[in-house]
């Protein structure tokens, strides 16, 4: 699974503005529905309410000569100073106004209009409240109406039933969101892990150039600069050895070293007694290395470097010249006394070989090549090299003998060589 933080946020800022939209349009429509059915059952139970009334005033009517009247009340409520029931006059149509109010709510007005429009009567408060509606109903028989005056219904604001609808949906997609970024933080965290993991093995350099893909894509844009910083580690760390005059594997001296040093002995060969080259390179190494893997064929290199610094003198110098190639600068070491020494190097080494043979360790026969390292015989230091390393392929290619040897390069030409003696 991949997942972009970027993309996650605006598709979560875009969810948000959708569902606030969605629900506020919802609750608005629902609202708005309710409230119609409120007002529909409020104008139908007003024009209910003046209908009855209005069938129950027809028999307080009564006509004098053709004119409708109000039909006056009990004669013992009557007032005698005037016309009783007549409409204008100090007497008070008591029956019909309580009728009216027995009929009517709080902040209800009744008012009868006559037929020019005038106020017959009016039962009720005045108008105060704005929010009034009129409803009216024709008394049958006359040319009467009766209006009723009835406020609205009274209605919740929508604001806050939209506000509750709108927190209770948001709080749903809240929890959703809550429950997803716990899973992507489970992804970052994961892939945090991978690119701490992948900066180790960067600094070790020892980096997996094919980690596992990352789940969050900024993560993973991550994995490039740690692999160029891996490779500038690596090439200071090859840097820093090709400066080192030590081989990490075998701990004797490296190739920069011994350039150094035979250009300093074939210098010094000049005023001094001239020192030996012998170059030796393991027989067969590269198919037992191949064949038993690279850490039996380290442990072959560092057996060899052991037994070499273990055959020379505080004044002489091992090198690992690089691969299955060693090198040995020997100072005052010449004639029958180096050949003397280089007969028990092999055949010391042979025996060591063999004992380690029957304790089923692996171990490779070697060839010497050997050089002296004078100016008049090799005017340069790469001719002393070159003529050791010719006498060491001589004395390799002498397969014949089936066991370590040497060969010693006589003067002459650079290229010339002289096999004078090989151990037995």
């Amino acid at each position: 699974m991949h997942v972009s933080i970027g993309k996650l946020a605006a598709l979560s800022i875009s969810l948000l503005i959708i569902v606030s939209f969605v629900t506020t349009g919802a609750g608005l429509y629902v609202l708005q529905s309710h409230h119609q059915s409120v007002e529909s059952h409020h104008a139908a139970a007003a024009r209910d309410l003046v209908r009855n009334a209005a069938i129950a005033m027809r028999d307080h009517i009564q006509f004098y000569q053709g004119v409708p009247r109000l039909m006056p009340p009990k004669r013992e409520s009557a007032d005698p100073a005037g016309p009783t029931g007549l409409t204008g006059t100090t007497s008070r149509p008591l029956a019909a106004q309580e009728l009216l109010e027995r009929m009517m709510e709080p902040n209800d007005r009744f008012v009868i209009l006559d037929a020019d429009g005038r106020e017959t009567l009016s039962i009720g408060a005045p108008a105060t409240i704005a929010d009034y509606r009129t409803h009216r109903a024709h008394i049958p028989d006359t040319p009467w109406r009766l209006v009723l005056h009835r406020p609205g219904p009274r209605l919740d604001s929508p604001l806050v039933g939209v506000v509750i609808f709108n927190t209770l949906i948001l709080l749903a997609v809240a929890l959703m969101s809550i429950a997803m970024i716990r899973v992507v933080l489970g992804y970052f965290r994961a892939d945090l892990a991978g690119v701490v993991a992948a900066l180790e093995q960067a600094l070790s350099g020892r980096l997996n150039r094919n980690p596992a893909p990352a789940s969050i894509d900024e993560i993973g844009t991550l994995y490039p600069p740690i692999e160029r910083l891996a490779e500038k580690i690596d090439y200071r760390h090859e840097k820093e050895q090709n400066h080192s005059l030590s081989d990490a594997l075998t701990g004797v001296f490296n190739r920069r070293y011994f350039d150094l040093m035979l250009a300093h002995l074939h210098e010094q060969s000049e005023r001094q007694l001239p020192a030996t080259l012998a170059i030796i390179n393991l027989n067969d190494f590269k198919q037992i290395n191949e064949q038993f893997g690279r850490e039996d064929g380290d442990r072959i290199l560092q057996n060899v470097a052991c037994y070499l610094l273990s055959r020379v003198r505080a004044t002489d110098i091992v090198v690992r010249l690089g691969g299955d190639e060693f090198g040995l600068l020997l100072t005052n070491m010449a004639g029958a006394m180096l050949e003397d020494w280089l007969a028990a190097l092999v055949h010391d080494y042979d025996h060591q070989a063999l004992e380690n043979s029957d304790k089923g360790r692996l171990f490779c026969q070697f060839s010497v090549g050997v050089a002296q390292i004078d100016t008049q015989t090799y005017p340069v230091p790469f001719a002393v090299f070159n003529a050791a390393q010719s006498a060491m392929y001589a004395a390799k290619h002498r397969r014949q003998v089936p066991h370590s040897r040497y060969a010693i390069a006589g003067p002459g030409k650079v290229t010339s060589l002289i096999p004078r003696r090989e151990a037995l």
